[in-house]
């Protein structure tokens, strides 16, 4: 008895009895898939693109509105810092450094690049520089080789400077002032921290002043924030700058009490030796 053939035709065709497809369609089907993803791949780049950029710019506007943590407007000020300095720049144009008085010149960041260190010794006299940008760290080499001193006191952008950084200020412009130095005090804009640090300087000059009509007085002189005299550790100074008249330091304080207390105690070893020096 014969049988019918039953091995497989040697080309499979789409009629193949074993449900198998000829090579020619396994081919149509990779180049299908090749055009899939060489025409999806782009289009999530920019979709990827514009998300980044989104989240960029809301975040920029949160940072700007104080809106932000403190840890993540730390992060997004620095990582935002020369991308979005063109923004800053041209808000100060012709306005980067204002002279206040005759020991301090306030403003934005003195740019190396730009030969603002240069400026700042050649053309106001500067030897001292409170950098509070904690997302730049200054021209250090420069600032060597012109002979500045600076003091690095850095704070997060759209948070005061804290009352221990702003004594250290204050101190450091004392020092410079006594040796008849300017001083450069800056931040990012010249605008809120390096604002606070000013401000406090000038109540220390004027324990009296009101601080309020005094805040409008700055605004006039450079476009500082204009709430510097609701900041809780301005306010601070404020006050302990009334108690002392204008010095650092207060007598009634408990270090300095503790220290009047010790001394006004007998030390047995003192009078030992006092009575043998008699």
């Amino acid at each position: 008895m014969s049988f019918p053939d039953q091995s497989p035709p040697s080309h499979y065709g789409r009629g193949d009895p074993y449900g198998r497809f000829d090579g020619n369609k396994g081919n149509d089907d990779h180049d299908d898939n090749n055009t899939f993803f060489s025409s999806i791949l782009p289009n999530l780049g920019v979709i990827t693109l514009r998300a980044t950029l989104g989240m960029t710019v809301v975040l920029y506007i949160l940072n700007q509105q104080h809106l932000l943590p403190r840890p993540l407007s730390s992060v997004v000020s620095k990582a935002l810092f020369w991308p979005t300095l063109p923004i800053t720049a041209s808000k100060r144009i012709g306005k980067w450094m204002t002279k206040i008085d005759d020991t301090v010149v306030m403003g934005g960041a003195p740019f190396g690049f730009l030969g603002y260190p240069q400026t700042l010794r050649e053309k106001f006299g500067v030897k001292g520089v409170i950098n509070l940008c904690e997302e730049y760290r200054g021209p250090l080499k420069q600032y060597k080789e012109l002979g500045m001193e600076e003091l690095y006191l850095p704070t997060t952008d759209h948070f005061e400077p804290s009352r221990e950084d702003m004594l250290s200020a204050l101190s450091f412009l004392k020092r410079h002032e006594a040796m008849g130095n300017k001083v450069y005090v800056h931040c990012r804009a010249g605008h809120g921290r390096s604002g606070a640090v000013v401000f406090a300087w000038m109540l220390l000059k004027d324990p009296n002043v009101d601080p309020q009509q005094l805040n409008v007085d700055f605004c006039k002189m450079r476009h500082v924030r204009k709430s510097l005299w609701k900041q809780p550790n301005v306010q601070a100074l404020h006050r302990r700058f009334r108690e002392t008249g204008g010095s650092f330091v207060n007598a009634q304080d408990t270090f300095f009490q503790k220290e009047k207390d010790d001394d006004q105690q007998t030390d047995p070893v003192a009078d030992e030796v006092d009575k043998k020096e008699l």
